[in-house]
C-alpha cells in the first residue's frame, strides 16, 4: 500500500504539527486512520507507533463522546488516500505530545512515595 510507504517515515520522525483542539470528528478519524495503519504497515516500528496511537484515541473517545455519536462518526469517515499519511502523522505526533505531557507527572508522583 502506498499510504503505507509514505506514513512510515513522517511516524518515526514525527513531522507533522498537532491540532491544538480536535473534535469528535478529528478523534475518530485518528482511530480510523491508526487502526488502518496498525493492520497494513509493512515495518515494526510503524505498527506500534499506529497502535499505540490507536489506544490513545480510543481512550479519548471513550472518555469525551457517546456510542452514538462514534458510531455517526465512523460512519461518515472517509480516508483519502493522499491525505492518509501526513493526517496519520498528525494523529501519532498528538498522541506522542500528550505522553509527553502526562507521563512525567506520574514519574514524579512516583519518586515522591
Amino acid at each position: 500500500m502506498k499510504i503505507i510507504a509514505f506514513a512510515v517515515p513522517a511516524l518515526l520522525l514525527g513531522v507533522a504539527t498537532p491540532a491544538a483542539t480536535q473534535t469528535v470528528a478529528d478523534d475518530v478519524q485518528c482511530l480510523v486512520l491508526s487502526g488502518v495503519f496498525a493492520k497494513s504497515a509493512s515495518q515494526e516500528a510503524a505498527k506500534l507507533v499506529a497502535s499505540r496511537t490507536l489506544i490513545f484515541y480510543l481512550g479519548r473517545l471513550d472518555a469525551g463522546a457517546t456510542s452514538g455519536a462514534i458510531k455517526n462518526q465512523i460512519q461518515a469517515t472517509k480516508i483519502d488516500p493522499k491525505t492518509a499519511s501526513a493526517r496519520m502523522s498528525s494523529c501519532a505526533q498528538r498522541a506522542e505530545q500528550a505522553a509527553r505531557t502526562i507521563l512525567p507527572i506520574g514519574e514524579a508522583q512516583g519518586q515522591k512515595r
